[in-house]
């Protein structure tokens, strides 16, 4: 069985549960997302398709995109917009280099922060497909 197909099988009931949708965002069908791209700092670039983010209509805010970092420095990925800054402090898993985890921190005055350990995961490749969070 392919991966696709494993994975299609595994979000079957969930999908006729209505807990998760085929098409993401959770607002498909509705009015698409407009996606802002993010500018990167501390020498952190994009890998793959450019960091963005959206609003949908319901006011969770997505993230798509990945990046690394070819100088290793700063932490900083980037800053969000006003609009778009948690009203709270966010602390997020996500994918980073072969397969390892790292983080994303989110704060209230807009720096997004990437981590891992070894730091040099995080720097190699860290991914925001599928980041959402609520203001």
């Amino acid at each position: 069985m392919s991966f696709l197909s494993k994975r299609s099988a595994l979000l079957a009931p969930l999908v006729l549960a209505g807990l998760f949708s085929k098409s993401s965002p959770a607002n498909a069908g509705s009015t698409p997302l407009v996606w802002k791209t993010l500018p990167l700092l501390n020498t952190w670039t994009s890998y793959y398709r450019p960091l963005a983010i959206a609003i949908d209509p319901s006011g969770v805010i997505h993230f798509r995109g990945s990046v690394y970092q070819a100088t290793p420095g700063s932490d900083e990925v980037c800053r969000l917009p006003t609009s778009y800054r948690p009203s709270a402090y966010i602390y997020l898993a996500t994918y980073t280099n072969a397969g390892t985890f790292g983080s994303i921190s989110i704060y209230t005055d807009g720096p997004v922060h990437a981590f891992s350990t070894p730091s040099t995961n995080a720097q190699s490749f860290t991914s925001f497909e599928n980041i959402s969070f609520t203001k």
